[in-house]
C-alpha cells in the first residue's frame, strides 16, 4: 500500500539530549545526566538533579512514616495522592488521611487527589493529571 508523504511516520528520539549523544548508558542513566547537567553518569555516581515531580501516597503520612517536615522546597512539584487505603479501613488509615490533607493544607499543595472524583490509581493519576 502506498501512502502519501503527509502519513509517513517520522521517528523521534526516545529520549532528547541537550549536546552530544548519550551513548553507551541506559535510559535512566540519560535522564539523570540530563536533569543534573553533566555529560556522563555512571553507576554508583552520586547525582543531584533537578525533580519534575515527587508524589506522596496516603502510607507516606501513616504514624510510622511521618516525617517532621518543616518545609518544602517546591509545593507545585508535589503531588498527594490517596489510593493505597482507599477507603480508609481502620482508625490508622483515616488519621493518615488526616495527617495528609493538613499537610496538603500547611504547605499549599494544589496538585492534590482526595478520596473521590479525582482519586485512582497512583500511577495514573499522576501521568493523567498531577
Amino acid at each position: 500500500m502506498l501512502r502519501s508523504a503527509s502519513f509517513r511516520r517520522r521517528r523521534r528520539p526516545l529520549l532528547r539530549t541537550r549536546g552530544p549523544i548519550m551513548a553507551g548508558m541506559t535510559i535512566v542513566e540519560k535522564i539523570f545526566a540530563r536533569n543534573s547537567g553533566q555529560e556522563r553518569v555512571d553507576p554508583g555516581d552520586i547525582v543531584i538533579v533537578d525533580v519534575d515531580i515527587a508524589v506522596m501516597l496516603d502510607m507516606s503520612f501513616l504514624a510510622t512514616e511521618r516525617r517532621n517536615i518543616l518545609k518544602v522546597h517546591d509545593p507545585e512539584k508535589i503531588a498527594v495522592v490517596f489510593d493505597h487505603m482507599v477507603p480508609a479501613a481502620d482508625n490508622r488509615s483515616a488519621k493518615a488521611h488526616a495527617h495528609g490533607r493538613d499537610f496538603v493544607r500547611r504547605f499549599g499543595i494544589r496538585r492534590f487527589h482526595d478520596v473521590g472524583p479525582a482519586q485512582g490509581i497512583s500511577n495514573a493519576v499522576v501521568a493523567d493529571r498531577a
